[in-house]
């Protein structure tokens, strides 16, 4: 991180376009599929480790940089094909918020600077797809704002806790096709345990001892979490309820 340069437009920082580490980063974004959850990790709610997503995005930025800085080379369409594939499978994962978001932005950045490289060779088709794909960027991030919203439980907020919004939780974490709403709403779960009645936290305890055997053994462990949380626990995980 520390090898960055500023980079052209608005990209930020950026290694520079021959860094042996994005050199070597290459083959990284070249794969069909890629999972830190829960190949490397598990679910531990808040607490869930993560990958350094910074050093991510700059991968990202740098390819496409480097694609910016030599527009007319063959190997530019490539680097932003490339960014585009490394958000890919930041959002195959699909386990985390924050590394979603960071693979939207990935794909948002390769297919900027896709559209450019097009609108200058004059490749119309290619200029039709880089633009759906930015397109779609913003609808992804509002859908996933709406998401957030309304699992949230404010905890300053006298009666957060409701039978709709219990419901609502246990639905999300029982069906949503996306892994990373179903662990939100598991974790959100283990906060309702303390502060809705006494039948809201029998119905959210219920709910999530039948996630706990799960096969998905990132949504298990989250669910784990979430019954083992303690009163106590709040306290110091006051910043993880929204």
């Amino acid at each position: 991180m520390k090898r960055r340069i500023d980079g052209p437009g608005d990209l930020g920082r950026v290694l520079r376009p021959d860094d042996p580490l994005l050199k070597e980063a290459e083959p990284w974004a070249d794969q069909a599929t890629m999972r830190f959850y829960p190949d490397v990790w598990t679910g531990e709610g808040p607490s869930t480790p993560i990958p350094n997503l910074l050093v991510s995005l700059a991968f990202a930025k740098s390819w496409a940089a480097r694609a910016a800085s030599t527009p007319d080379a063959p190997a530019a369409i490539e680097d932003c094909r490339r960014a585009i594939r490394w958000g890919r499978l930041l959002r195959q994962d699909d386990a985390m918020i924050n590394q979603d978001l960071v693979g939207l932005a990935s794909i948002r950045i390769g297919a900027e600077q896709l559209y450019a490289l097009a609108a200058r060779r004059g490749d119309q088709p290619l200029m039709l797809a880089a633009a759906i794909v930015q397109g779609e960027v913003a609808p992804q991030r509002l859908r996933t704002a709406e998401l957030l919203t309304r699992v949230a439980i404010q905890a300053a907020k006298k009666d957060a806790v409701t039978d709709g919004k219990v419901d609502d939780l246990i639905g999300v974490a029982k069906t949503s096709p996306d892994r990373r709403f179903r662990n939100e709403a598991i974790v959100m779960l283990g906060f309702a345990r303390f502060m809705g009645t006494s039948a809201q936290r029998e119905k959210a305890e219920s709910a999530l001892a039948e996630l706990k055997t799960s096969p998905d053994a990132l949504v298990a462990g989250n669910a784990r979490w979430a019954l083992q949380l303690r009163h106590g626990d709040l306290k110091d995980l006051s910043g993880a309820i929204h």
